[in-house]
């Protein structure tokens, strides 16, 4: 049985070179080598003659197709190609970067928010921790501050009253130093020698201060010839004696 022939496109080595069109495919196909390859025939004139006609034609180059045209449409394919992958290969390792970025960024941000948040949770738990345990002591020290406060108050008002006792207590003991007010034993001393010195049955007049009279009266034995007198300007811790013979 015949085999049938298919039209063929008869491209030359020498056209491809010139088309720089390497990554095709492309043959030398004379219309010997086709039949070789697609063996021979059936004699028969007319059947041969049809084939050679057909091939011929094929071989016109207002037949061919524009090979630039291909070439355009095989690199825009092929980049339209690369860009996807490329884009998408860009896009995932973009995914894992920003992935492993974003997961440290939030490990940093959750710390530091985390920490913040431990931190102030910690302190508030230490402060009731605290309060709640040492309470008592607190409330005790607090007490003893208030008690402390009122003993100072305290103080100072007996160290104002004091301070007037003291001075009084100066002041007294300058007078008897000074003989402002002498001593009773002093006084009754005074008086006594006095009055010794007075002749009996001689007339005289004692004349002291009223509280110093007052101080000797009854501890003093005065003749009945002495006559005492009292004087508010006369000296305390001073006394005179009035005689005939005059003053002493």
């Amino acid at each position: 049985m015949r085999k049938s022939l298919r039209k063929k496109r008869v491209i030359k080595a020498e056209e491809a070179l010139e088309k720089n069109i390497g990554s095709f495919c492309l043959i030398d196909v004379e219309v010997e080598d086709l039949k070789n390859t697609l063996g021979t025939p059936e004699t028969n004139p007319e059947q041969d003659k049809t084939v050679e006609e057909s091939v011929t034609k094929s071989s016109d180059p207002t037949q061919m197709v524009n090979i630039e045209e291909l070439f355009e449409n095989a690199r825009k394919e092929g980049f339209n190609k690369g860009y996807k992958e490329g884009f998408e290969k860009g896009k995932s390792e973009g995914y894992q970067t920003g992935l492993k970025e974003g997961i440290e960024s939030g490990k940093k941000d959750g710390f530091k928010k985390g920490y913040e948040k431990g931190f102030k949770a910690g302190k508030e738990e230490g402060r009731n921790i605290v309060e709640t345990r040492y309470k008592g002591l607190l409330d005790r020290i607090q007490a003893g501050l208030q008690d402390l406060e009122k003993l100072k108050v305290d103080f100072e008002v007996g160290l104002n009253s004091l301070e007037d006792v003291v001075v009084g207590l100066v002041v007294e003991s300058m007078k008897k130093l000074l003989f402002v007010i002498p001593e009773e034993s002093l006084v009754r001393e005074t008086v006594k020698e006095l009055v010794n010195r007075v002749a009996e049955g001689q007339e005289a007049r004692l004349v002291v201060n009223p509280k110093d009279w007052d101080i000797v009266k009854d501890n003093i034995s005065v003749p009945s010839f002495v006559k005492v007198t009292t004087d508010v300007s006369l000296k305390r811790g001073s006394c005179i004696v009035e005689t005939e013979a005059g003053f002493f």
